[in-house]
């Protein structure tokens, strides 16, 4: 059965699994412009007031950038995906990925790696290059560090930002097996 019950300053539709239950699933609305979701009588997915999507948790991991979807599991651990809407201008964050995890000592957040696509260079109205660039942290600490690139032209740099070849490795590289 579905019943329908409107309390002050939230609204809620609670979907019953029998006429005695009062628990179970349910679609509310915690704030102003805001809508959320229940199972099991806890909140699983919200779309808060600024149209990002919160799946298992209530409140914006990130609201520095606009990052869209932010995605929390059990133990922690986090994902972001965002975009950027400002400009296409050479460098900018287009859209990405981020990783993130629970530093236990501090009991506080920690980017652990990225995926971005960027604009890249310039380039004419209309025609908008762009790369991606794949990101770690060197001792899981705060900041993130390029570690490879794939530019609009197709070419692979490790270790280097600006490859002007297929593929390129700055730095010590190790080929494992024969080369055919």
């Amino acid at each position: 059965s579905i019943e329908e019950k409107t309390y002050v300053g939230a609204g809620f539709i609670r979907f019953l699994d029998n006429a005695s239950s009062q628990t179970g699933t349910a679609m509310w609305r915690p704030a102003s412009d805001t809508l959320a979701f229940n199972t099991n009588s806890t909140e699983r997915l919200r779309i808060d007031s600024s149209g990002r999507l919160l799946v298992g948790t209530s409140s914006a991991l990130d609201t520095s950038d606009e990052a869209i979807v932010h995605v929390v599991d059990t133990l922690g651990a986090r994902l972001v995906l965002g975009r950027d809407d400002t400009s296409v201008s050479a460098g900018n964050g287009l859209g990405g990925i981020r990783f993130a995890g629970n530093d236990t000592t501090s009991n506080t957040f920690t980017t652990l790696g990225e995926i971005v696509c960027q604009a890249d260079g310039t380039h004419a109205a209309g025609d908008n290059p762009t790369r991606l660039t794949f990101k770690t942290t060197p001792d899981g600490g705060s900041s993130v560090t390029e570690r490879m690139r794939i530019d609009s032209d197709g070419n692979v740099g490790i270790g280097t930002t600006s490859p002007n070849e297929k593929q390129v490795v700055s730095g010590n590289a190790s080929v494992a097996g024969a080369l055919q």
